[in-house]
């Protein structure tokens, strides 16, 4: 009889915020997400960009996406609107917004208060704010948000000290990588061992030109740079000036750097700031060792067993880590193995996605399922550990 049954439980609706105009770790973070976020979570897609969209939807084809205009200032009413008006169309019960820094995102968070809908912000990196009113206005918006992310430790301190938010709103989830260790990439020895890349947006604070000094003292290396940005121009002139054309090679954004060949047998990572790069997940779970700098969070993925630390800006002590790495063959592989231990055991797809789902979860119950203010080490707990009620 239709009367005796039971209507099937509505399926949790999470709405993404993005306001990113190109494709970055951050982006990559989420599109790894919604591939492996379980099947029951109805995603939505809000993004400022449409080939960034397409490229993070790719993962979730059957998710409804919707491109607004990019607020412009605090100003933009018109475009704020658009934004707003759209969460409130999603029918979502959270709205997870994609934080590239501490300080972006914010017109999401605005967006997501104007549509009455509790908000997650996820922050993958921590840079100084453009202005004080940026400043004003994300401190301002932190306060109703109902959960802050942090992808490492570094950054859910920078969370709390910058954006002023107590420690019981704040949690870390490392980022996750799929397990393609096996497949598709080369062993090591069908790798160029004298080939080392770098992976990323081609940005000042990624610190490629330092890369590209070290590089120039290292006679016998060749480097292969894998991505855009606006520092192309200069990081190509800087190579012909020290005529380095024949061992430095562009090769533009790539959906799959792991696909080149020849393969590199290394990653470097010369960043002047960061917080918890993908890329270096990427290249663990691929066996293929990591050297670079100790800053921000990268020392909590990179460790003496893994990979190598050198101090930022210093293309002399890079440049004796590289020539470390590649005169020695066998450090190279053990480095390597233990990376992909590492990978496999701390940094899965899977579990990142399982944390996310349970968060989700815990934020669209409502306040009695989070953790009561002032309960201890907020900050250090991940999603799947036990949560204090009220």
């Amino acid at each position: 009889m239709l009367a005796d049954r039971v209507a099937p439980e509505r399926r949790l609706r999470v709405a993404f915020y993005l306001d990113s105009p190109e494709m970055g770790g951050a982006e990559l973070f989420l599109r790894g997400l919604l591939g492996a976020l379980d099947p029951e979570i109805e995603p939505f897609l809000l993004a400022i960009d449409d080939a960034v969209a397409r490229e993070v939807g790719s993962t979730r084809l059957d998710m409804e996406t919707v491109v607004v205009p990019s607020v412009r200032s605090r100003h933009d009413l018109r475009s704020l609107w658009a934004h707003t008006r759209a969460l409130r169309g999603s029918a979502a019960d959270v709205v997870h917004v994609n934080q590239r820094h501490v300080w972006s995102g914010q017109y999401g968070l605005l967006a997501a208060r104007l549509a009455r809908l509790p908000a997650i912000g996820v922050v993958h990196g921590v840079f100084p704010h453009a202005s004080d009113s940026q400043r004003i206005l994300t401190i301002a918006l932190a306060r109703g948000v109902e959960r802050f992310v942090g992808v490492c430790r570094f950054a859910t301190t920078a969370i709390e000290q910058m954006l002023k938010v107590p420690d019981h709103r704040v949690v870390r989830i490392p980022n996750g990588v799929a397990g393609t260790d096996a497949a598709g990439f080369p062993s090591a020895d069908r790798r160029d061992p004298r080939m080392v890349a770098v992976v990323g947006r081609l940005a000042h604070e990624k610190g490629i030109d330092v890369l590209i000094d070290a590089v120039a003292g290292v006679p016998d290396i060749r480097l292969v740079v894998v991505g855009d940005g606006a520092e192309r121009g200069h990081l190509e002139h800087q190579v012909r000036a020290l005529g380095l054309t024949e061992r430095v090679h562009f090769v533009g954004w790539c959906s799959d750097p792991w696909s080149l060949r020849p393969s590199p047998s290394g990653l470097v990572v010369p960043s002047r700031r960061d917080a918890a790069p993908l890329v270096i997940l990427e290249a663990m779970r691929r066996a293929l060792p990591v050297v670079a700098s100790r800053v921000g969070g990268i020392g909590e993925l990179v460790t003496e067993d893994t990979g190598i630390l050198v101090p930022p800006e210093d293309p002399g002590a890079l440049a004796d880590a590289l020539r470390s790495l590649l005169d020695r063959p066998a450090q190279l592989v053990g480095l390597g193995r233990r990376a992909a231990g590492r990978a496999r055991a701390e940094f899965g797809l899977e579990l990142m996605a399982e944390r996310y789902g349970r968060l989700y979860h815990e934020v669209a119950a409502g306040p009695s399922a989070l953790p009561y203010p002032g309960a201890p080490g907020a900050a250090e707990r991940t999603v799947d550990s036990p949560s204090p009620r009220a």
